[in-house]
């Protein structure tokens, strides 16, 4: 009698734990997908990283170089100032050079020329007093 309660007890418990067993290995299954599934996204998110990790290296390298270029474009435009500055300053200093030559040089004409006026108001002043004293003595002559 007990064994005719048991036997259909244990059939019962059977078809529950098989129920289980095939509930478990499906899970399993599922979760082994899900895995799978999970790695290939991993795999992928690592490509992703490798390609924009190369991404910010070759865009360091290009900031590095343009950085580079631009201190060299900055470091020629202070160099082509100061030579810009250098010339004018030269420049400066030789119109300063020919406007003293220009002034002692004229200057110096101008002394001749007042010399020469004076040596001609001297020959002037020693005609007149020449022929002056000739008229002074052609009227005592006369007289």
């Amino acid at each position: 009698a007990v064994l005719k309660r048991v036997v259909p007890w244990g059939e019962e418990m059977k078809g529950k734990v098989n129920e289980a067993a095939r509930a478990q290995a499906e899970q399993v299954v599922q979760s082994s997908k899900e895995k799978r599934a999970l790695e290939a996204s991993m795999k992928e998110l690592e490509a992703n990283l490798e390609e924009v990790k190369g991404g910010l290296e070759k865009a360091t390298a290009l900031t590095a170089k343009a950085e580079a270029a631009n201190e060299k474009n900055v470091k020629a435009h202070k160099r082509r100032e100061q030579n810009l500055l250098g010339d004018i300053e030269k420049g400066k200093a030789e119109a300063a050079a020919a406007m003293a030559a220009k002034e002692e040089a004229h200057n110096k004409l101008v002394a001749e020329h007042q010399a020469a006026l004076q040596h001609l108001q001297d020959q002037v002043g020693q005609a007149a007093a020449g022929a002056g004293e000739a008229a002074v003595q052609e009227a005592r002559d006369q007289g």
